[in-house]
């Protein structure tokens, strides 16, 4: 079994973890199988909303990103929305607000654009 790609005899590799950004920082930061969910999960949100709701909060709150994830979360009432917030925070809690910081630029470089579904569930 290749643990980079989620390989299996009968499961193809995910892309997202061939693109180069991504190998890296699963690579560096020591990003465990079990985790690699929440990270495609992750991925599928537009890198725009990465960057709205992300992109700062790591490095400028830097300790306090805990508290920061959790009262957003409790606050939302948009469901993707919160379950983004919950994701990053699992990920915070385990792996760190540098590697949440690492994995949102990670994230942002993918350039995924919003669609219409995005809008209608993010908005």
């Amino acid at each position: 079994m290749n643990d980079m790609n989620h390989e299996s005899p009968d499961k193809k590799p995910n892309p997202l973890f061939e693109e180069k950004e991504m190998k890296r920082f699963i690579e560096t930061r020591g990003i465990g199988e079990e985790d690699r969910a929440l990270i495609e999960e992750l991925a599928a949100y537009p890198s725009s909303f990465i960057v709205e709701q992300f992109h700062n909060r790591f490095g400028m709150l830097k300790e306090r990103s805990t508290a920061s994830l959790e009262a957003d979360m409790a606050n939302s009432k948009n469901e993707r929305r919160k379950r983004a917030f919950e994701l990053f925070l699992a990920l915070e809690r385990k792996y760190g607000w540098i590697t949440c910081g690492h994995l949102a630029g990670a994230l942002e470089d993918r350039r995924i654009p919003y669609t219409k579904k995005d809008m209608e569930e993010l908005f």
